[in-house]
């Protein structure tokens, strides 16, 4: 209970407190910048960011400590957390691959050759558009 609490605390002064300020505002933009610059570089965005949690909460070397420790003590539940969920996703979607396939066969004993061959050439170019549509969010996002 007291970790959520110092991990509510740490978000909301990371993420909330320099929307109120003009001042901070500009400067947490900044650092964001540089936080961002670093993303191919896991290690230096870990590493900008406990340098922000140091100097924005003032922490003390004793402190830092107990905070790495704590950060440690969670890494493998939350390692856990992440390859399940990611285990998951895998799970459903082959469940959608097997009844997308019983349903395209059935689907199939009902048209004609040329049907077939017709309806499969849209399916394809469905996928194609949808794939486009896909990219061109994560490209806005």
């Amino acid at each position: 209970m007291k970790t959520q609490r110092v991990l509510f605390a740490l978000i909301f002064v990371l993420f909330f407190m320099p929307m109120y300020s003009q001042v901070e505002d500009e400067v947490y933009q900044e650092e964001e910048a540089e936080i961002q610059l670093s993303d191919e570089n896991p290690e230096a965005k870990k590493a900008a960011m406990k340098e922000k949690l140091v100097e924005e909460l003032n922490l003390t070397a004793e402190q830092q400590e107990e905070w790495e420790d704590i950060n440690q003590k969670y890494k493998p539940e939350y390692q856990a957390l992440k390859e399940e969920a990611k285990a998951s996703r895998e799970r459903d979607k082959d469940k959608y691959k097997a009844v997308r396939q019983e349903h395209d066969a059935e689907i199939e004993e009902i048209l004609t050759p040329e049907q077939i061959e017709k309806w499969n050439e849209m399916k394809k170019n469905g996928k194609k558009h949808m794939k486009k549509r896909m990219h061109e969010r994560r490209g806005r996002g």
